[in-house]
């Protein structure tokens, strides 16, 4: 819609039954200040109330007037259109190899396309550390801007549409079920599975899909350096505190416990999948080696 002159996105819970009513909002805000944390560029959401409803609005992604906005699906295609459903998991390798394409135009920079496949690539990982299970290909998009030379230049498009993360998607009533338990609680994060996936040959059976596409992605250093420093940096404390400093009103108690106890479970899977407990133990240990014996 237009807003003093404006265009913007505007998102409530205004049409929800009582029965599906959730935290999507609050799932927006709190991504944001995730995304900020490891300098990931996030579209800005601001907490709004329309007609008594509370809900979040989001400014243009685009900067100027001559930046051009697609959906990734606009750039590649969507290989499952057909399947009349944005629910079916698209293939990881099939997006890349789409991308890969993109090197062959003459119309693009080629560092370019290369940023953003690695940027594609980074998006995922923190959709996985977040818990994200609405990022099909529609949901991501690109920028395009006229270059000084006849070329265009092209870049990922902050994150949108991050309202199914966190798990704030599933309706309040069975939040507060879950919230009783956490094994319970930890077994529905599990399962929170990413609509960007790996193709069966390249997954393994015993494991989920978030964890074989996070494993994968890991095995290039970058991508590995990038799932460290998420693991590091993100605090979903202190993203909830930044909100709520921002918006100058507390969410509710249940999204906090909800997002921060499902945060943690999902992060310390990741780092028992990647190792990352065990690098440091045996840094730390490769450090009192040399404290003892400064000739090595």
């Amino acid at each position: 819609m237009q807003l003093v002159g404006t265009s913007v996105l505007l998102r409530t819970e205004l049409f929800k039954d009582d029965e599906e009513k959730n935290f999507c909002s609050y799932a927006e805000l709190i991504f944001e200040e995730l995304a900020k944390q490891v300098d990931f560029h996030c579209a800005h959401y601001d907490l709004i109330e329309y007609k008594g409803k509370k809900g979040v609005l989001s400014r243009d992604v685009r900067t100027n007037a001559k930046e051009e906005f697609y959906t990734l699906a606009d750039i590649i295609g969507n290989p499952n259109q057909d399947l009349g459903s944005s629910s079916v998991p698209t293939d990881f390798e099939d997006v890349i190899q789409k991308l890969k394409e993109l090197l062959k135009s003459d119309e693009l920079y080629k560092e370019d396309v290369l940023d953003l496949s690695k940027d594609f690539a980074k998006m995922l990982i923190l959709d996985i550390y977040c818990m994200s299970t609405d990022r099909h290909i529609e949901n991501c998009g690109v920028i395009v801007e006229p270059g000084n030379d006849g070329k265009k230049h092209i870049r990922l498009a902050p994150v949108f549409d991050n309202e199914c993360s966190l798990m704030l998607d599933i309706p309040i009533y069975e939040l507060e079920e879950l919230s009783k338990s956490d094994l319970r609680l930890n077994s529905r994060q599990d399962v929170q599975e990413p609509l960007i996936a790996l193709s069966a040959e390249n997954s393994y059976d015993d494991m989920s899909s978030w964890q074989n596409m996070i494993e994968f992605l890991s095995e290039k250093d970058e991508f590995f350096d990038f799932a460290t420093l998420c693991s590091e940096k993100l605090d979903i404390e202190k993203a909830i505190e930044e909100v709520e400093n921002r918006i100058g009103t507390k969410i509710p108690s249940l999204a906090k416990d909800i997002a921060t106890r499902s945060f943690d479970m999902r992060r310390d899977a990741i780092r028992e999948a990647l190792l990352l407990d065990l690098d440091m133990e045996i840094e730390e240990k490769h450090e009192d080696i040399e404290e003892d014996d400064p000739c090595l």
